[in-house]
């Protein structure tokens, strides 16, 4: 089979496997592998060419379209939203990771690793880290 064959092929297979999913309740891409290994059973089909520029031209625009529409963003987000929720995810993890700072500093002044005075240098060099983590979040801004 030659290029257009090919991609009409495909294109009915996909037309067809989604619709066949949707009535016997599977998901899409269960069906379409079945058609693809089924189809690839069928004489004269055995040996498939297709150039790259089909691939170019017509495969990868649809598979990137649809990868635009079903990212992890809802419908109504808009791309300062995505920031602003990135943005609230790392000052989060930022947060998680000075609490664990804390608590290893801590640990080690119990075991007598460091004495009383590192540990008050360290717990204020984490406390300006933690403020300025405060100030980079959007939800946790501070006055100044």
């Amino acid at each position: 089979m030659n290029g257009p064959e090919v991609i009409v092929l495909v294109g009915v297979l996909l037309v067809a496997g989604g619709a066949l999913a949707s009535r016997i309740h599977l998901p899409a891409p269960v069906v379409w592998l079945l058609a693809g290994v089924t189809v690839g059973f069928i004489p004269g089909v055995d040996h498939v060419e297709l150039p790259p520029e089909a691939v170019l031209l017509v495969f990868l625009p649809a598979i990137l379209y649809w990868e635009s529409l079903v990212d992890d963003c809802g419908p109504n987000e808009t791309p300062d939203s995505l920031l602003r929720r990135h943005a609230e995810l790392e000052a989060e993890l930022r947060s998680a990771l000075l609490a664990d700072k804390r608590n290893a500093v801590i640990k080690l002044r119990d075991q007598r690793r460091i004495d009383d005075i590192v540990l008050r240098r360290i717990q204020g060099r984490l406390d300006r880290e933690e403020v300025r983590v405060g100030r980079l979040s959007p939800r946790g801004r501070l006055k100044g």
